[in-house]
């Protein structure tokens, strides 16, 4: 907008120092003098004043053409600052995002200032932790109790429970397996199990287990049955 301003500027400059010179022109050859020295005094005052116009719209389209260049300059730097500004964003990004990466892999404890030291030349790595052995039998896991009573299952007999095929096969059901969490988190323990004894895929295991821990109170129970 401001180079179309300039333009117009421009071109009725031009068309005042032309109309000025042609009506100078025609004044002469009406007066049939050739020197502006020769004219009336009233007419030289008006044709004095267009010396001083015409530079002053000279200033105006130089002034003009500054602004625009200064206008074009700023236009680009705020370009350069921009894209300047760009690049620093992406790279502070790309450094957080290393840093982020860096802290997932140190340990929740702080490092001391050498150790810190070390760790901003060398990058870390996560601590290797052994596999749990697989193969670690039963028997030489160490199991106590501190606080027995009369109704505490020896160690021996859960280990019994813990190889039993058919306590397994019990629990190998998904039905079984709700209703002991269900057991472990009931507020009345004592209603959940008779409720659940009613339950025939439960007694199984029930007996599976009294099978194990007290063998002549499953022979008595089921000496009763039949």
């Amino acid at each position: 907008m401001l180079k179309d301003e300039k333009d117009a500027a421009d071109y009725m400059a031009r068309e005042a120092k032309l109309r000025a010179k042609q009506a100078q022109e025609d004044c002469f050859r009406a007066l049939r003098i050739r020197h502006r020295e020769e004219l009336p005094r009233d007419l030289r005052e008006e044709f004095d004043r267009l010396p001083t116009t015409i530079p002053e719209l000279d200033d105006a389209i130089g002034s003009a053409n500054a602004r625009i260049q200064l206008m074009g300059r700023a236009d680009e730097q705020i370009v350069r600052d921009y894209e300047e500004r760009e690049i620093l964003i992406e790279q502070l990004t790309q450094k957080i995002y290393n840093l982020n990466n860096r802290a997932s892999t140190m340990k929740e404890k702080i490092c001391s200032v050498p150790c810190f030291n070390v760790h901003k030349e060398l990058p870390c790595e996560k601590p290797t932790v052994a596999p749990p052995s697989e193969n670690l039998p039963v028997e030489n896991v160490p199991m106590t109790y501190r606080f027995p009573t009369a109704d505490t299952v020896p160690v021996e007999k859960l280990q019994a429970l813990a190889h039993s095929d058919e306590v397994k096969e019990c629990l190998s059901n998904p039905h079984v397996r709700n209703i002991l969490k269900s057991l472990v988190q009931s507020q009345t323990p004592e209603t959940s199990i008779t409720n659940a004894m009613k339950e025939p895929i439960f007694l199984e295991l029930a007996q599976a287990c009294l099978k194990i821990v007290e063998p002549e109170r499953f022979q008595h129970e089921l000496g009763k049955t039949f």
